[in-house]
């Protein structure tokens, strides 16, 4: 027998025309025949000519998928994590967030109560540590007014944000280690509050795929300027109200605060908001 022969001999067992004139081929794996063209892949792309692999597409794919998830650990997080980490891959990976959590959204929102709910001790901790604004309600709504109800950086309506992100649009600081008041603050919806973070607000934003030139100079004149029309006078404390132990009742601390309105030292607790003792303010200061 000549080689030719036993190329052709071989060719034959796994291999057969069907009635439409198309080449199939079983799969040596999962015995299935199907069209060789459009199921199995190559075994050289560089050189076609040394045909297909005996495996076809699923079964190559699930062997890839074991061999990933067995390895994923040592080889596939790091990977993954150095491709996130550089500066051209970010906004892919922002958008792709983004897209996944307004398509996921009951996902999210069942995933972040299901943490709460398991994690009371962290989320009270988050809580008390994190920097809240000092903006009365009345500041609030004059503020939004000005951004016409829209997120400062991508625009989107509160209304949209209800309805892709299940909340109304948030309160950012500008500046995360600036003011709590209102020249530091701007409304923001779910994924621009949180893919922000305590990132240079002109580094993160520069690099979005909704980044405005006019949305971005109209920020830097309200917290240099716009605010001052409608910021309120502050007294030279702050009350906050802050959870028990028990997690069902809730007492009020008197703090005194420095220049940007953080929360310096607690300087009296009640039960009630009425029973605080602000002459302590006077004798702190």
């Amino acid at each position: 027998m000549t080689r030719t022969e036993y190329n052709q001999m071989l060719w034959n067992k796994n291999h057969r025309i069907n009635i439409n004139n198309i080449i199939e081929r079983q799969c040596s794996n999962c015995g299935e025949w199907k069209e060789e063209n459009t199921s199995f892949y190559l075994q050289n792309k560089s050189y076609p000519e040394r045909g297909f692999n005996s495996w076809c597409k699923k079964c190559m794919s699930d062997k890839t998928g074991i061999r990933q998830k067995a390895n994923y650990d040592t080889k596939g997080r790091p990977y993954q994590q150095a491709w996130r980490d550089k500066d051209d891959n970010r906004e892919t990976v922002n958008e792709r967030k983004r897209q996944w959590s307004a398509d996921h959204q009951d996902h999210v929102t069942e995933y972040e109560l299901d943490y709460y709910k398991n994690n009371p001790d962290k989320f009270l901790i988050y809580t008390q540590n994190h920097r809240i604004h000092d903006i009365t309600e009345g500041e609030w709504r004059k503020e939004l007014v000005v951004f016409r109800y829209e997120c400062a950086y991508c625009g989107i309506s509160e209304k949209q944000s209800k309805i892709i992100y299940k909340q109304v649009l948030h309160k950012d600081h500008v500046d995360c280690d600036g003011y709590n008041d209102l020249r530091n603050a701007v409304p923001a919806c779910l994924w621009c509050n949180s893919h922000k973070h305590d990132l240079d607000m002109w580094e993160w934003y520069n690099k979005q795929d909704f980044f405005n030139e006019d949305k971005y100079s109209f920020i830097i004149w309200w917290t240099t300027e716009g605010y001052k029309g409608y910021i309120d006078n502050k007294l030279p404390y702050r009350i906050t109200k802050k959870q028990n132990e028990d997690k069902k009742t809730f007492h009020y601390e008197l703090w005194t605060v420095d220049e940007k309105r953080n929360l310096l030292e607690c300087i009296d607790i009640k039960d009630k908001k009425n029973q605080l003792d602000l002459s302590l303010i006077e004798n702190s200061l």
